[in-house]
């Protein structure tokens, strides 16, 4: 009988050990934040495009490009035609990839190719679209000129 109890107390006391083992360990491995390593984020490379969900067909009128140091501007003239897509291409690298680099940021300015029946020196309305390549995005351009940006 004394042995039984001595056998139980000794499997409480090993218990215990480990409970304040484990206890002890996790206050100390509990982190504030400040030692957590920290690296740069990873943006990966994608296709940008542009589709056209208006009721109106939409003209693509200027676009930008920005990899660090190195920038590109350029007028555009292309029309997208209601339910139509249309992929950007990569100018800093020459305008031969649909690939943009994680990372660049990109510019592009669209407007509806109508008029506004108030104003029909202005178009029916306008808008620019400013993001940061992290994967094939496609910009969904809505009617009023409302727009999306999301995965492809």
């Amino acid at each position: 009988m004394i042995y039984l109890e001595v056998a139980m107390l000794l499997r409480l006391i090993a218990t215990a050990r480990i409970f304040l083992i484990l206890a002890i360990f996790g206050i100390l491995g509990c982190s504030d934040g400040e030692n957590v390593p920290s690296g740069p984020s990873i943006l990966f490379d994608g296709e940008i495009t542009v589709s056209n969900d208006a009721d109106v067909t939409i003209r693509l009128v200027e676009f930008e490009q920005t990899r660090g140091d190195l920038e590109y501007h350029g007028d555009m003239n292309v029309r997208v035609y209601p339910t139509i897509r249309y992929r950007l291409r990569n100018e800093i690298d020459g305008g031969e990839s649909l690939i943009f680099p994680g990372g660049d940021q990109v510019s592009v300015k669209f407007v509806a190719d109508v008029p506004d029946p108030g104003d029909p020196e202005l178009p029916l309305f306008e808008n620019t679209v400013n993001l940061t390549v992290n994967g094939s995005t496609v910009i969904i351009v809505k009617s009023g000129g409302e727009y999306n940006i999301g995965p492809e």
